[in-house]
C-alpha cells in the first residue's frame, strides 16, 4: 500500500469513461470532494484512527490530487477544526484559490433542538468545516442557487456526511459542467466518481498514478 493510501484503501466507482492506458482519455474533473484522513487521533475509542488509517499533513498535500483537475475546476475539502490551518495548505497544492468556508452544525436528532457535541480542550466541538476553492475561472451561481454558509444537518455515522450538505456543494457548483469526482467516498452518488475504502476498486494512489505519465 502506498503512502497515499491511507484511508482510501478500496475502489475506485468509475461513470464517467476512462481508459487509463491513455492519458488522453482521462478524464479531468470539473467538481472535486475531498475528505483526507486528518490526524485525528483521540482517546477512549473515539479517534478517527479506530475507523480508518491516518495521514499525516505532508502526504495529504503530497498525493497529486491537483493533476486531475480541469483548468477551470471547484475543490471542496472537508477539514476539521484542529487542521483548519492545514486545510488552507491542502487547498494551495491542489493548486486552487479558497473563496469561500462553509460550517456543517451537527445536530443531535432531526429537529435540531440539540447539538451533537464531541470532544475539544477548550470547547468541545459540534462543527466541521467545509472550503471551497477555486481553480481557472470561477464558476459564481445565481444568485437564487447561492445557499446559506451555515449547515445545520443530523450526524450520522463516523465520517458521514449529510446530504444538506451535499445539496450545498451541487448547488454552488451548478454552474461548473463536467465530470465529479468524490475522493474518500463512503457511497457512489448518482453522476459522481467515487474512489474509497467503502465503494471498492483501487486506492487513490493507483487512482492518480495515470495522470502522472
Amino acid at each position: 500500500m502506498g503512502r497515499w493510501a491511507g484511508r482510501s484503501a478500496g475502489v475506485v466507482a468509475m461513470t464517467t469513461p476512462c481508459l487509463f492506458g491513455a492519458a488522453a482519455a482521462l478524464p479531468r474533473y470539473a467538481v472535486v470532494v475531498e475528505d483526507p484522513a486528518w490526524p485525528e487521533r483521540g482517546g477512549g475509542g473515539r479517534g478517527a484512527q479506530e475507523h480508518y488509517p491516518l495521514m499525516s499533513v505532508a502526504d495529504i498535500c503530497a498525493m497529486p490530487v491537483r493533476d486531475c483537475l480541469a483548468d477551470d475546476a471547484h475543490y471542496w475539502l472537508w477539514a476539521t477544526d484542529s487542521y483548519l490551518p492545514d486545510a488552507l495548505r491542502v487547498l494551495e497544492a491542489r493548486g486552487c484559490r479558497y473563496v469561500r468556508s462553509f460550517c456543517w452544525v451537527k445536530a443531535h436528532d432531526a429537529e435540531a433542538e440539540r447539538l451533537q457535541l464531541g470532544l475539544g480542550q477548550y470547547a468541545r466541538g459540534a462543527h466541521e468545516w467545509l472550503l471551497l476553492g477555486t481553480r481557472g475561472r470561477a464558476a459564481v451561481p445565481a444568485p437564487d442557487q447561492r445557499p446559506a454558509s451555515v449547515i445545520v444537518a443530523r450526524r450520522g455515522e463516523h465520517s458521514a456526511k449529510p446530504d444538506e450538505a451535499w445539496r450545498v456543494i451541487e448547488a454552488v457548483s451548478s454552474g461548473r459542467p463536467g465530470p465529479r469526482l468524490e475522493l474518500n467516498a463512503r457511497t457512489v452518488r448518482p453522476g459522481w466518481d467515487a474512489v474509497g475504502h467503502e465503494t471498492s476498486g483501487t486506492t487513490i494512489e493507483q487512482f492518480l498514478q495515470p495522470y502522472r505519465w
